[in-house]
């Protein structure tokens, strides 16, 4: 069992594979970023890889159409829920197990909010400990 102490901080290892997409922001994530339901974003999932590369857990990045800066960032609520088939994949596990979604609200330099970083643990693997 891991534990995740600061959501923020750079992956200190490898990545593996990376998807690119526009899509409309859940709901959640439109909330976040101060966007309309239905709001269309970038998308990018990042397959965030342990030191012996296998698939430690995700990183799901919504980007609008600003640019968010280093280090200027806010946590949300975390939350649970079951791993849908696009994500099972990648963690290399069956659909419908739990995962931890640990949400990173990152800002902008004018201070408004520019993306938002889901990190999607194996709630088997992993335990979130924030202080």
């Amino acid at each position: 069992m891991r534990t995740l102490t600061e959501p923020a901080a750079p992956w200190p290892h490898g990545t593996g594979e990376r998807h690119l997409s526009r899509t409309e922001a859940p709901s959640a994530v439109a909330d976040m970023l101060g966007l309309r339901i239905g709001a269309r974003v970038h998308c990018e999932r990042v397959e965030l890889l342990d030191p012996d590369g296998r698939t430690s857990h995700l990183l799901v990045r919504y980007t609008s159409r600003l640019r968010p800066v280093p280090g200027a960032h806010a946590l949300s609520d975390l939350s649970g829920r079951a791993a849908v088939a696009g994500e099972a994949g990648m963690l290399g596990v069956a659909t419908g197990p739990m995962l931890l979604v640990v949400p990173v609200v990152r800002y902008s330099r004018d201070g408004r909010p520019a993306a938002v970083d889901e990190l999607l643990l194996p709630a088997d693997r992993w335990r979130v400990r924030l202080t």
